[in-house]
C-alpha cells in the first residue's frame, strides 16, 4: 500500500497498490498507474475534484493546470520525478510538493530538467538564495553594479522595468546563459547568490502573465501593472486558479521561477559559475551546473579581467585560469608569446 487513506494533511481518493505515477490538488493525492493515466472514468474523478471540465487523460494536467502537481514515482529510490516545464511548481518553494514528500515519506524529488532535490531543501517557502544566467560580458557591468534590470533580455518583447529575474533552480540558469551566450557569441555565465531582501519576490513575467490579466486587481499597483499580458487565456487557466484557490495570487511563490524588485548588489553574490568557453553553436538543453567551473567572486574577479585586457575576446581565457592571479595568468600569456618569438 503506497499511502494511507487518511493522511493528517492529504486525503488519498485513489490508490492503486502498483502505481508509478502521483497526482496532487489541494488536500487530494491520487497514486495511479500508467493503465490509470489514461482511463476515462479516473481521469474524469480527478477531473471533476480540480474543476476541468474537458480533458483527454491525465497527462493534460502538466500543461492544463498549474496548481495541480504530476509526477512519476521511483519507489525503489524512494523519489518522484516531477513533469511540466519550466513554468512548474519547484520542489524547494511548493508547499503542495512538500507535503506530497512529507506524506510518501520520499527521499528526494527530481524536477523536468534533472535537478536533485533532497527533502531537507524541500521548505514549501520562498527562496533564501537564487541563480541567474548570463553572459561573461555583462559580468564586467555586473560585477561593479550587482544584477539590475536590462533593456532587453533573452526575449526581446519582455521587459519590466525594475525587475530582476531568477530562479532557485541552477539548471534553468543555465539554459538562459546559454542561450544569450549562444546569440551573442559569448561565454555564458550564472551567478548565484543571498536574496538581499525576501519582500521583494514578485512574480516571474511567465508566472504573471499565466496567472493573471493585464487589469487584474492582483497586478493593479504592482510591478507589472503597466505591462500587458497576453490576453487568451490558455485552457482556462486564469478563471480555474481565482475559482479553486483561496489567494490565487499568492500563488507563484510554488513555483521556481521569479523577480526580484531592484538591484541585487554585488556584496550578496555567493559562487559564480561557467564552462568559461564560448556556448557552441549546436547547443545542449541538458543542463547540469556540476557542468561548470565553480568560482568564488574573487577567483572569476581575476579571470574577467584577463577577458577585459583582451577586449571581451571570448578566446581569451580557459579553465585553467581558474584559481590564478590576473598577475600570474599574464606573466604566462607573455612568457607563451616569448616562447613563440623565439621559435
Amino acid at each position: 500500500m503506497r499511502a494511507k487513506e487518511f493522511m493528517s494533511e492529504m486525503i488519498v481518493r485513489h490508490n492503486n497498490p502498483n502505481g508509478d505515477y502521483v497526482i496532487a490538488f489541494k488536500d487530494s493525492i491520487w497514486i495511479v498507474d500508467e493503465d490509470d493515466m489514461e482511463n476515462p472514468e479516473v481521469a474524469r474523478k480527478i477531473a471533476d475534484r480540480i474543476g476541468e471540465m474537458e480533458i483527454g487523460d491525465l497527462y493534460d494536467l502538466v500543461e492544463r493546470r498549474p496548481d495541480a502537481i504530476i509526477a512519476r514515482l521511483d519507489m525503489d529510490n524512494n523519489l518522484m520525478q516531477m513533469m511540466g516545464n519550466e513554468t512548474a511548481q519547484h520542489p524547494t518553494t511548493s508547499k503542495l510538493i512538500k507535503k506530497i514528500v512529507k506524506q510518501l515519506d520520499l527521499d528526494q524529488v527530481v524536477t523536468d530538467s534533472g535537478q536533485s532535490i533532497w527533502k531537507y531543501e524541500i521548505k514549501g517557502k520562498l527562496p533564501t538564495e537564487g541563480f541567474h544566467g548570463t553572459t561573461m560580458k555583462a559580468m564586467s557591468s555586473i560585477m561593479r553594479k550587482g544584477l539590475m534590470a536590462q533593456s532587453q533580455g533573452n526575449w526581446n518583447e519582455i521587459h519590466t522595468e525594475g525587475v530582476v529575474f531568477f530562479t532557485p533552480n541552477p539548471a534553468y540558469a543555465m539554459y538562459h546563459a546559454e542561450l544569450n551566450a549562444d546569440k551573442t557569441g559569448d561565454i555564458p555565465v550564472v551567478v548565484e547568490f543571498k536574496i538581499p531582501d525576501g519582500n521583494k519576490i514578485v512574480p516571474d513575467y511567465d508566472i504573471a502573465s499565466l496567472l493573471y490579466h493585464s487589469q487584474s486587481d492582483e497586478v493593479i499597483n504592482t510591478v507589472y501593472q503597466n505591462t500587458n499580458f497576453p490576453s487568451s487565456d490558455y485552457y482556462g487557466v486564469r478563471d480555474k486558479v481565482k475559482v479553486h484557490q483561496k489567494r490565487p495570487e499568492n500563488l507563484y511563490k510554488d513555483f521556481g521561477i521569479f523577480g526580484y524588485e531592484g538591484r541585487i548588489p554585488a556584496s550578496f553574490f555567493e559562487l559564480i559559475y561557467s564552462s568559461l568557453y564560448p556556448t557552441q553553436d549546436d547547443m545542449s538543453y541538458e543542463f547540469d551546473i556540476d557542468d561548470y567551473n565553480r568560482m568564488s567572486t574573487k577567483d572569476f574577479a581575476e579571470i574577467l579581467k584577463v577577458y577585459e585586457e583582451f577586449g571581451d575576446d571570448p578566446h581569451s581565457i580557459s579553465p585553467q585560469m581558474v584559481g590564478m592571479s590576473y598577475d600570474y595568468i599574464m606573466d604566462q600569456l607573455r612568457d607563451e608569446d616569448e616562447d613563440d618569438e623565439d621559435y
